[in-house]
């Protein structure tokens, strides 16, 4: 059977967590250094976003029905995810799809914040999904 690798999404949940962490510390630091910063936080929640939905679908199409998940919208992954108690709120989810569908847009300092609103609160969401599929095999 196909193995699910979480070690990507940890690493990827890894590094955003430790992009935040920089940006926190960031006092003193000039306005482009911070943006920067900024801007570092918001590649990171892309691709931790990235690899959580794509490691979901991964690991559903593994231990569950395969066909069902195929080709599903994120809004049917999600809610199937919570029904199984994958994640906690599957609206929460369609709201990171949406921050992540806007990173393209950073360079407009109103979504920009917006996005990196979403990215904060990221992480923990990350690592509680990855522990979960962990947990459950």
């Amino acid at each position: 059977m196909d193995e699910v690798k979480l070690e990507p999404l940890r690493n990827a949940t890894n590094a955003l967590g430790w992009s935040l962490e920089a940006y926190a510390d960031s006092e003193g630091m000039t306005d482009k250094q911070i943006d920067t910063l900024r801007s570092g936080v918001i590649h990171n929640f892309e691709t931790a976003y990235e690899l959580a939905w794509k490691t979901l679908t991964h690991w559903m199409t593994v231990n569950m029905t395969p066909m069902l998940y195929a080709g599903m919208s994120k809004r049917e992954l999600y809610r199937y995810a919570a029904q199984y108690g994958l994640i906690d709120d599957w609206a929460l989810w369609m709201d990171y799809h949406n921050a992540r569908n806007q990173t393209l847009h950073i360079y407009d300092e109103n979504i920009a914040n917006e996005v990196f609103g979403w990215a904060k609160r990221f992480p923990d969401d990350a690592r509680a999904l990855a522990d979960r599929l962990e947990e459950k095999g």
